[in-house]
């Protein structure tokens, strides 16, 4: 396996969205696995000034591809989500260059490395930098030492997200059963540690919905899990498949009496069955998630909580459940980049992100630009401040 340094780019629709979408292609692919990635960087174009602002971040991987190869397949991931190639220097959607692979110097006609530009741009070194800081250029040196010699004028700017962000749906949800009248369904989802239990609860009083809370202690595998992951995924997996099933059949009989909050949604199993099963427990899991799923309700609504990594391990820590305290930095790691890269792709409902490092559940204020979004009719027929009554 070789490692490779990456730098991608987009200034184009939903920037962010489309950089995670090339991520996730670049390692379904199986022939890439991201190792370091690092944060979005609002950056001025270079060559074409007159264009939109372009989001760009740096990764490390692993592949056992050649360089020509990989090149190869950065192209097919870049045509797959829209990229033409019409105007240099010009707008696209995604481009991601090959900065350094291994130890390697190559000069073709279809690919330099190191990139010949990589050490004249800023909005190249800094992310790079950030997951790599004593990286050195094989020819100019340390990559540090280059970006202060660089002549001023290159903006890069640590890219904040919006505090809330509303993806409408983008294709027709699905009823539980045809012609089905039901109230409506909220889902709290997001990685462990975010607070989705603490605002399902919070909705629930506040509208008078039934609360529907995932009951994870009751996994017996669960606390043999975080010691050995790959001996005991399989069991923990197929044992919360099946438990939230059968929550998934009762609250079929609540959405007949009233509207339902649930800090999760079953489509979520999904997120940590591919990120821990093997090959072979996947394909099984598969099976039998495709015959569960079609007796399942579809959100009205999602509320996706994001928060940075070390914001989810201090909130766990402050939690301290005895099962959870062998669980790794890395871990969680991945799994937010897996709940980024399954909303990337989420079709079947409107859902909001709520970044829980700028929105405090707990302020009045922030709380109401959350309730905004709920599904219509969900509170107006409601007692207290949001009903009016």
């Amino acid at each position: 396996m070789a490692t490779v340094y990456l730098s991608l780019g987009s200034n184009l629709g939903d920037r962010a969205k489309t950089l995670e979408q090339a991520l996730d292609a670049l390692e379904r692919s199986g022939r890439v696995r991201i190792t370091k990635r690092s944060s979005l960087y609002e950056t001025a174009p270079v060559g074409l000034a007159n264009q939109p602002w372009f989001l760009n971040m740096a990764v490390e991987a692993e592949t056992d591809l050649d360089p020509h190869s990989l090149l190869a397949l950065i192209h097919e991931v870049e045509a797959g989500l829209g990229r033409k190639r019409e105007v240099r220097w010009g707008p696209r959607t995604v481009d991601i260059d090959i900065l350094l692979y291994g130890e390697e110097a190559i000069s073709t006609e279809t690919l330099t490395i190191p990139h010949p530009e990589m050490h004249r741009r800023a909005f190249v070194l800094v992310p790079l930098l950030e997951i790599a800081p004593g990286l050195h250029h094989p020819q100019y040196g340390p990559l540090a030492e280059i970006l202060h010699t660089l002549p001023p004028g290159q903006e890069v700017v640590r890219w904040t997200p919006q505090p809330l962000l509303y993806n409408p749906p983008r294709r027709q949800q699905r009823s539980l059963l045809p012609g089905e009248e039901r109230s409506w369904y909220v889902a709290v989802e997001g990685p462990i540690g975010v607070g989705k239990t603490t605002l399902a609860r919070i909705l629930s009083e506040r509208l008078g919905a039934h609360l529907v809370l995932e009951v994870v202690e009751e996994n017996p595998f669960l606390h043999k899990f975080y010691a050995d992951p790959r001996g005991m995924a399989f069991p923990t997996q197929i044992f919360f498949l099946l438990s939230r099933y059968r929550q998934q059949l009762e609250m079929r009989n609540l959405l007949q009496t009233g509207p339902v909050v649930s800090d999760y949604m079953f489509a979520k199993d999904r997120i940590f069955a591919t990120l821990n099963l093997s090959n072979e427990e996947l394909d099984l899991y598969c099976r039998l998630y495709e015959v569960l799923s079609s007796g399942t309700s579809t959100p009205d609504l999602v509320l996706f909580l994001r928060a940075k990594v070390e914001t989810l391990l201090r909130r766990i820590a402050l939690r301290d459940r005895p099962f959870e305290r062998p669980m790794r930095r890395e871990y969680l790691e991945r799994l937010c980049e897996a709940y980024d890269a399954f909303f990337s792709r989420y079709e079947e409902s409107p859902f909001l992100v709520v970044d829980t490092d700028q929105i405090d559940i707990f302020r009045e204020e922030d709380l109401q630009k959350v309730l905004a979004y709920l599904p219509p009719g969900s509170t107006k027929e409601m007692a207290g401040p949001l009903g009016g009554a």
